[in-house]
């Protein structure tokens, strides 16, 4: 280093290292989970700081990493779940619906589940449906009505839809 003087610890300086450590030059840390340090150690206080700043570094490169590797492993299930899901699909026939007519009718089947009849006022504002805009919303329920996996309620109020079972 040029132009900074070089700073010689002697034995029993306490000197605190950029991450919180303290150690005594004796040989006897002022925390038991510090390392000793011995006598004749010639280093300034910016060779501490820099210790420190490498040690961060690496602890945020391993944490990163265990993020990195937490995130391919729920990819990976996701995956799984996504193949899962068009094997069910395939097997109920829900296969030739697009995705907007398939989110529609799973949501009127779970919203049939406590009623006989399904109000299209309850299938708009269910959870699956909310980026669906409105114009492709109705065009989605009327082919599903063409294709018969709903029809219109028994009565003669508009609105109102009886959810099928899929045809296999």
């Amino acid at each position: 280093m040029i132009g900074k003087a070089r700073r010689s610890f002697a034995p029993g300086d306490t000197v605190k290292r950029a991450f919180g450590c303290r150690h005594s030059l004796t040989g006897s840390p002022k925390y038991a989970n510090t390392k000793k340090i011995s006598r004749g150690v010639n280093m300034t206080p910016e060779d501490f700081q820099s210790a420190g700043l490498e040690f961060r570094q690496a602890r945020t490169s391993i944490h990163s990493e265990q993020v990195a590797t937490q995130a391919m492993m729920e990819i990976s299930k996701l995956a799984e779940l996504r193949k899962l899901l068009q094997s069910m699909e395939r097997s109920l026939g829900l296969q030739e619906l697009s995705p907007v007519e398939r989110d529609v009718y799973y949501a009127a089947s779970e919203i049939s589940k406590s009623d006989e009849e399904v109000r299209t006022v309850l299938l708009i504002e269910h959870s699956l449906l909310q980026t669906v805009s409105r114009p492709t919303f109705f065009r989605a329920l009327k082919s599903l009505v063409n294709k018969g996996y709903l029809s219109q309620g028994r009565a003669s109020n508009r609105g109102r839809y009886l959810v099928h079972q899929p045809r296999t």
